[in-house]
């Protein structure tokens, strides 16, 4: 019961009592080690307080270079136009020299000095035989137009003979049917006469027995034979008539056969016309798209020369703006600088200026309109601090 007390005694707090353990003193921590944890601990909790209610800001690093804004306001190369040799520099030009917008920068000659003036001889030629070439399309457009009026005119010919040989057709045949018309009137005379005459006849020879006879007078007997001669001779007209009527059908018809032939043949004369006219129609629409192929290949030839001779005169290099020439080549005529080749590199006057920046490709999240850059030049700052603000 006793050892228990005991035991007790010392967990309690005053097991910690350095009055009841005084070698406690010897490890303790001094005064100033706990106000140096205290300060700690509380600078602990300020800066985790510091850190979750700051407005910070992840920050990113990039490189990058300054550059005109428009890409016409950036350096460009200026160039040989055309092959040959540099002859002089224009005035106070020199590395870094600043240059207004069309000063002479380089004169340029070309190797061949007769080249210009042969281009130009070219050139005149080629304005030469493109004139001749429009005149020649002139002519050719005025013989094709010809053409196709002699073609609209035969067309317009065969379309009459056309019709003027159905209108001959058609009256021949209406003087054939009144010819027809006629041969059945006469036959039915002739037969009307025939039938007649047989009665007369009949007649005659009873009047003729009844004078015989003495039954009848000579006078009566003569009138009846005068009657007989009148109507035989009324036959012989009626099938004079009827052999008329037949004959004039007969040359009707040939009369209509001869004029149809004929205006067949004008028909097939006019349309051999047109064939003609056709086929000398196209030739000249064939020499119109010839006269116009040479005229569009005398127009590119002249263009071409056209071209050869501008840059062939465009041997003096202006500056095409205000700048700086930098990267000028040391030429001067002892070598042959080919077409394209770079002789100087001029950096336009601008005050509009932007900054060309690369980032990794990890960081493009991070980067959006509005947010703050630091840009460091050459080394200044020396020191960069990324955070807030």
């Amino acid at each position: 019961m006793g050892s228990t007390k005991s035991h007790r005694y010392l967990l309690s707090p005053a097991a910690y009592n350095e009055a009841a353990m005084p070698s406690l003193k010897l490890a303790r921590s001094s005064r100033f080690a706990r106000r140096v944890g205290k300060f700690l601990f509380v600078s602990l909790i300020l800066a985790f307080l510091l850190v979750a209610l700051a407005p910070w800001q992840q920050s990113v690093t990039g490189s990058g270079n300054v550059i005109a804004y428009t890409p016409r306001e950036r350096p460009q190369v200026i160039e040989t136009p055309t092959e040959g040799r540099v002859v002089m520099w224009g005035e106070n030009i020199y590395e870094n020299a600043h240059v207004k917008k069309d000063q002479l920068i380089v004169k340029i000659q070309d190797i061949d000095e007769m080249y210009l003036v042969r281009l130009e001889g070219q050139e005149q030629a080629a304005t030469d035989r493109l004139a001749s070439m429009r005149q020649l399309l002139a002519a050719s457009q005025l013989s094709a137009k010809s053409a196709r009026d002699v073609v609209n005119s035969v067309n317009q010919q065969l379309k009459a003979y056309r019709e003027v040989k159905s209108q001959i057709i058609a009256s021949a045949e209406a003087a054939i049917e009144s010819a027809k018309n006629k041969i059945t009137a006469s036959d039915r005379d002739l037969d009307q006469q025939t039938a007649a005459l047989a009665q007369i006849k009949a007649d005659y020879t009873r009047q003729e027995t009844l004078y015989k006879e003495r039954i009848t007078s000579q006078l009566k007997f003569q009138e009846t034979e005068r009657k007989l001669k009148e109507t035989e001779a009324k036959v012989g007209k009626a099938r004079a008539y009827l052999a008329a009527a037949k004959n004039d059908l007969i040359e009707k018809e040939r009369d209509r056969d001869a004029k149809a032939q004929k205006a067949q043949a004008e028909i097939d004369y006019a349309a051999a016309a047109l064939s003609k006219a056709n086929a000398d129609a196209a030739k000249a629409e064939s020499e119109v798209a010839k006269a116009q192929s040479e005229l569009q290949k005398s127009t590119e030839d002249l263009l071409k020369l056209q071209t050869q001779v501008a840059r062939q005169r465009s041997q003096e290099v202006r500056a095409p703006f205000d700048g700086f020439l930098t990267e000028i080549s040391p030429n001067m005529g002892g070598k042959v600088l080919k077409k394209g080749e770079q002789l100087c590199v001029i950096v336009p006057d601008t005050s509009d200026r932007a900054v060309q920046i690369w980032l990794d490709g990890n960081d493009a999240p991070l980067v959006e309109p509005g947010r703050h850059v630091r840009l460091q030049f050459e080394g200044w700052p020396a020191v960069q601090f990324a955070g807030w603000p």
